[in-house]
């Protein structure tokens, strides 16, 4: 991978957040898992809730949040010669949950779509076409902890890009 174009990708994104935006964050999401093509991503996500709820039955609602996110694909170098590339993505999440634990942990659904970019067009044995590309994820998860403040969680997410499908289990701090 071109370790420079990831640098200055990534400090690009960051530098983007204004100190508004920081102090905003409503949540981090530290992400990591691998596929069955033995495609490897870890990743970090920043999460800014959108603070409503819509479609409220009993204790569940819908909501979402904003997700700014950077990752790392790590696989083989395959038929294209390229083993990694780095990827920046601002998707916007819907998330069924609800209000109040059931037995200890909060479950919830979350379906996510944006755009992305990515250093490099092609990984072990695939072409994505171009560096910018629309991606979708969503999953099960279930969180714990009594403030939401302080939750952690874990789920599992099915992870899209261009044609790409890769199955990642998510651990995800708030």
């Amino acid at each position: 991978m071109r370790a420079g174009k990831f640098a200055a990708l990534a400090g690009l994104a960051l530098s983007c957040l204004s100190p508004q935006l920081v102090y905003a964050l409503d949540a981090v999401a530290v992400e990591g898992g691998s596929g069955d093509d033995g495609i490897n991503r870890y990743g970090i996500a920043l999460q800014w809730d959108w603070g409503v709820q819509w479609l409220r039955l009993e204790d569940w609602h819908l909501g979402g949040y904003w997700e700014l996110s950077a990752s790392y694909w790590d696989g083989d170098d395959g038929r294209t010669g390229n083993d990694s590339l780095g990827e920046f993505g601002l998707a916007q999440v819907f998330r069924w949950q609800t209000q109040t634990p059931i037995y200890g942990v909060m479950p919830y659904l979350e379906a996510g779509v944006g755009i992305h970019g990515m250093t490099d067009t092609e990984l072990e044995d695939k072409n994505f076409d171009t560096e910018i590309a629309f991606g979708s994820h969503g999953g099960p998860a279930s969180a714990s902890g009594t403030r939401a403040n302080t939750r952690s969680g874990t789920g599992i997410s099915i992870y899209r890009i261009s044609g790409s499908a890769i199955l990642i289990p998510a651990s995800i701090s708030t």
